[in-house]
């Protein structure tokens, strides 16, 4: 079996804060759910949240009360349908400070060809109009075929005027520094990020490259007893059946514990 490791390497020592996801999302999920859901809090525990590296107020603005650039209007390869033009302000509270230019020094041999030692460490503007950068600071790397899905905290969180931009990091060859995008949708909202802030700023899961670059098929079918499938459809209607027999009949009221059960049977273990 591969070595399930995460590991991160921090050009910035004081980065991002990783922490393993939390299945009981800091106490707001409801007890029974996390009891008996599974796939609530499979989605709840996977990965690890991501706190941000300093504290920083961020607001956007719409396009009559600033400037922004006009590569945005003008060049085809940065326009896109339903753009949210317009502009940043923001107010530093505790800076992100360039500690990783002692870092990347001390690594630094007369044969590497790359000499600068700082990084971006925040922008706004640059990746889309209404997108702001935030570095973490860490080069991650996975297991062979494994890669990270960021995205925002799943089921966890407010309701805020940015949403984590979603990518795939290909991180079992990427080494590379990682920055967050947050792209705004909405205008005049102040948001405050604090390196202590309750709820997690993004979401880092391990997805499987199996999941997204083979080209999958889909194959869409109605349930009949009848045709090239029929056997196929008996087969799955059955699991259909009984499940919905194990949960809502066979007790004589709902079982909650069903999936629990039922996932313990097809893993060939103990019901108990």
């Amino acid at each position: 079996m591969t070595d399930l490791t995460l590991e991160v390497w921090r050009l910035h020592p004081s980065g991002v804060r990783l922490v393993p996801a939390d299945k009981h999302l800091l106490g707001e999920a409801p007890r029974g759910a996390i009891k008996w859901c599974g796939p609530f809090t499979f989605a709840n525990k996977a990965g690890w949240w991501v706190y941000p590296p300093l504290d920083i107020d961020i607001i956007y603005k719409p396009p009559d009360e600033g400037p922004y650039d006009q590569k945005y209007v003008t060049d085809p390869e940065y326009t896109s349908e339903n753009m949210l033009l317009g502009s940043f302000q923001y107010r530093v509270v505790n800076d992100y400070q360039h500690d990783e230019t002692a870092v990347i020094e001390q690594m630094l041999s007369p044969q590497h060809k790359y000499r600068n030692v700082r990084r971006e460490l925040y922008s706004f503007g640059e990746v889309e109009v209404n997108t702001a950068n935030i570095w973490t600071g860490c080069v991650f790397k996975t297991p062979p075929n494994w890669c990270l899905h960021i995205r925002n905290p799943i089921n966890i969180g407010t309701d805020l005027p940015f949403r984590i931009q979603e990518g795939i990091l290909e991180t079992d060859w990427m080494q590379y520094d990682i920055w967050m995008n947050l792209k705004f949708i909405r205008y005049n909202e102040w948001v405050s990020l604090r390196r202590n802030q309750r709820y997690p700023l993004a979401h880092l899961v391990p997805v499987h490259r199996n999941s997204y670059d083979p080209a999958w098929e889909l194959r869409d079918n109605v349930f009949s007893p009848e045709g090239p499938a029929s056997e196929e459809a008996r087969t799955i209607f059955e699991r259909w059946n009984d499940y919905n027999y194990q949960k809502w009949i066979k007790q004589g009221e709902k079982d909650p514990a069903t999936h629990h059960k039922e996932r313990r049977k097809s893993r060939g273990e103990s019901s108990s």
